[in-house]
């Protein structure tokens, strides 16, 4: 409203003032408001005759909501009242005479008379109070797990880094726990992904009162928990550990008739002076609940670093980060190893090759060092980055091999890659299969993928869809490893394959050990029977090598044969092979008569 105190006031200027739909307040040199409009009216409430002649500050009770530079706002607005420069601040909480607060922006700027002077002060204030609640709904959905409510990774990560901060400097003791449900896959699997849902949850409501006030607790993804307890030590913390366990115990879960029991898992790792980041405590607790899952479920483990277990566990999670980085910088490389015909022509006529090749995976580390399969292949197939690493050799090995590559230059006319079992059912991995043979011109009868034959009863669905949807583009197959538990006789007939490799345990001891003989003996007649070529691996000695060509095994491999090397190397000795009739096993077979051995 217009104040009696502004003498000569151009009529125009205050009707525009009053028009507008920003809160405007005017205060004169002494710092006393002599102006409010309409809008400022509306937004402080009661009548603008009771704002004129009170102080500013008291008139427009502004407090910080996040002060910048240690500077009120009250301040702030007597240096622009002395002809200080305009400013504007957000985040700011209007008092309101019954103690409301009203969150308000504020843009405000110094009054000048005709010679430049200071003579007050202008201030226009916004509501900012819907603007204020997006934020904060956006901030809590930025640090809330939106199914459950509870803090999410994000979050709990920052608490714990404060945690440890805390911990180096103030010398306090905290502890996190890592909660990771026994069996609720189950869940999924029998009701369905919205019903799992549903049960993580009510469960989130249960583990809530198992959790102090000062503590926090969070979902870190999938059916896994975190708990940040505060200023505790291990004694008390494996305490509040056991409370979530019996809490989760306590808990059941039905839905339509289906009624389901929960257990958890719970790793403890402590956080003191000398702890790790916090990717180091959260992978110790990580560590500590997965060995607690493997030792049965429903059980507490607390890290400790001498603990042989937890550090298996740790061990193959670096691994993890290894294997990730080598496929995405491309360091693996390809090796091969020649399988080679006996004397006699294989007589089933499913292996017309003179010899081939099996192909192997090599690791190369960051300084350019091989590192062996056996090392990365088993944390590889435990934390299901075993299908990444097939799909990587496929790709390779069609681009090498293909038209143009170096296997146009080689007389062997079949390759074989072994296949992990996760790669048996993988949807994904058949369509690259398909789609690599396809943009290569790869000549599909020239690739054999090897399963063993443990993979291949664990998925016998998936492992008979890969084979047939292959074998009708020509791609062959050998089951691996057979006879190690001779469990998949009753499955030989159900998976079409073309190649049995007996297990290399049996070649060990065939010079000594007769039952041995006569096992590699019934596994080769089983394969003739059904019109198989058997291939014998693992052969290192001579002695082993003649009793395996009076059996009348169709091929032979191993290391009295031939090492794995380089696939480039191995290709280029093809040429030179060329130039010998001579059979490659006849040298090796005439020796082992003349010695006896």
């Amino acid at each position: 409203m217009p104040s009696p105190g502004v003498p000569g006031a151009d009529d125009l200027i205050l009707r525009t003032l009053e028009a507008v739909a920003e809160a405007v307040v005017r205060a004169d040199a002494a710092g006393r408001v002599d102006y409010v409009n309409p809008a400022a009216v509306a937004l402080l409430g009661g009548d603008g005759v009771r704002y004129l002649g009170r102080p500013m500050e008291a008139a427009l009770p502004l407090i910080d909501d996040h002060p910048q530079g240690g500077r009120g706002v009250q301040r702030r607005l007597w240096e622009c009242l002395e002809g200080g420069a305009p400013f504007t601040a957000e985040r700011l909480i209007l008092v309101l005479e019954k103690g409301q607060h009203l969150h308000v922006h504020l843009s405000a700027g110094p009054v000048l008379d005709a010679e430049g002077s200071p003579v007050g002060v202008v201030m226009v204030l916004r509501d900012a109070g819907e603007l204020h609640q997006a934020e904060r709904e956006l901030l809590y959905q930025a640090s809330h797990d939106s199914l459950t409510g509870l803090v999410n990774r994000r979050e709990f990560e920052h608490r714990v880094h404060d945690a440890v901060s805390n911990a180096r400097h103030q010398g306090e003791s905290h502890a996190v726990c890592y909660l990771d449900l026994d069996d609720f896959k189950l869940v999924n699997d029998a009701c369905g992904h919205l019903v799992g849902d549903e049960l993580l949850t009510r469960l989130a409501a249960t583990l809530r009162t198992a959790v102090r006030p000062q503590d926090t607790l969070a979902r870190l993804g999938g059916d896994e928990f975190g708990v940040l307890i505060r200023d505790c030590d291990a004694t008390a913390a494996l305490a509040r550990a056991e409370a979530l366990c019996r809490a989760v115990d306590r808990f059941h879960f039905s839905w339509e008739g289906n009624h389901f029991a929960c257990g958890v898992s719970v790793g403890v790792a402590m956080i003191d002076a000398f702890s790790d980041d916090v990717v180091g405590v959260l992978s110790s607790a990580d560590s500590a609940c997965y060995v607690a899952k493997e030792q049965g479920g429903k059980r507490v483990l607390l890290y400790q670093p001498d603990d042989a277990a937890i550090g298996l566990r740790q061990g193959e999670v670096r691994w993890v980060q290894r294997i990730q980085e080598a496929l995405v910088e491309d360091r693996l490389c390809l090796f091969a190893q020649r399988i080679e015909p006996m004397a006699a022509p294989p007589s089933t006529g499913e292996a017309e090759a003179a010899h081939f090749y099996e192909l192997f995976v090599r690791l190369v580390d960051p300084e350019g060092e091989l590192v062996p399969p056996a090392l990365f292949m088993p944390p590889a197939e435990r934390y299901r980055l075993a299908t990444a690493i097939d799909q990587w050799v496929v790709r390779s090995a069609l681009e090498v091999l293909g038209p143009g590559g170096l296997g146009e230059r080689s007389e062997a006319q079949l390759f074989s890659i072994n296949l992990s079992g996760q790669s048996l059912g993988d949807e994904g991995f058949l369509a690259e299969v398909l789609e690599h043979l396809e943009r290569t011109g790869f000549e599909p009868s020239r690739l054999c993928f090897e399963i063993t034959e443990t993979a291949a009863i664990s998925d016998l669905s998936g492992a008979r869809k890969l084979i047939s949807t292959l074998k009708l583009k020509g791609v062959r197959f050998s089951l691996d490893d057979f006879g190690s538990g001779l469990s998949s006789l009753a499955y030989l007939r159900d998976l079409p394959v073309d190649f049995l490799k007996i297990d290399r345990v049996f070649a060990k001891d065939l010079a000594s050990d007769g039952v041995s003989r006569e096992l590699v003996r019934a596994i080769h007649k089983i394969g003739r029977a059904l019109g198989l070529a058997t291939v014998a691996e693992g052969v290192e000695d001579a002695m082993a090598l003649e009793i395996l060509e009076e059996i009348a095994v169709d091929y032979v491999q191993g290391y009295l044969l031939d090492r794995p090397r380089p696939i480039e190397d191995l290709l280029a000795e093809e040429g030179r092979r060329r130039e010998t009739a001579e059979h490659p096993l006849a040298a090796l077979q005439q020796g082992g008569a003349k010695s006896g051995g």
